[in-house]
């Protein structure tokens, strides 16, 4: 594949995650150590991944997350955030999609889910959302407890980004919108 895979993890120490992202086939596995090498990675092939140990509790990479959702790069911005974990809870998968995540996979999984997992990130049209307290995919049929309204907003300004991911060719920005919802 011609992406390469940043992994992100609770101690900086990548261990079994680096080995699961070479065996997908990414052209560079690499610890991710910063936005600006990943930036500069980002210059040699045309799509990147973020792929982060949960650890004990995922909001350890809070700061991270909103680095790499500020870049000003488009193919670090826009960017898959995948979270691996070996016990996903309903709390966990909360806090990720809140963080911005893309996906959240749990472990053990055959190579083969995996792969077809992080396909979907690929080839499709994707929303993306920017408020004051938010920027990621569009998470509102993820959080489809009516009860849970943590994080969302009730209206004002917001942008609308459509985007393409490609292997090929990288990130593509079909559309930026601001919108004012009152």
């Amino acid at each position: 594949m011609n992406a390469s895979a940043f992994v992100v993890t609770p101690k900086g120490s990548p261990g079994t995650l680096l080995d699961t992202a070479h065996a997908l086939g990414f052209e560079a596995a690499l610890p991710f150590r910063s936005v600006a090498a990943a930036e500069r990675q980002a210059m040699r092939t045309p799509l990147v991944f973020f792929l982060f140990d949960a650890g004990a509790d995922p909001r350890g990479h809070a700061a991270i997350a909103s680095s790499i959702r500020a870049s000003s790069h488009p193919a670090i911005r826009f960017a898959p955030l995948i979270c691996f974990t070996r016990e996903p809870s309903r709390e966990l998968v909360h806090a990720c999609i809140n963080m911005g995540f893309d996906d959240v996979i749990t472990l053990p999984c055959s190579r083969p889910r995996l792969q077809q997992r992080l396909a979907r990130q690929l080839g499709s049209t994707c929303h993306y959302y920017e408020t004051p307290s938010y920027f990621g995919p569009d998470r509102r049929n993820r959080l489809n407890d009516s009860s849970d309204h943590t994080g969302r907003g009730s209206g004002g300004p917001f942008r609308r980004y459509e985007i393409v991911r490609s292997a090929l060719t990288g990130v593509r920005l079909v559309t930026d919108e601001q919108q004012v919802v009152l």
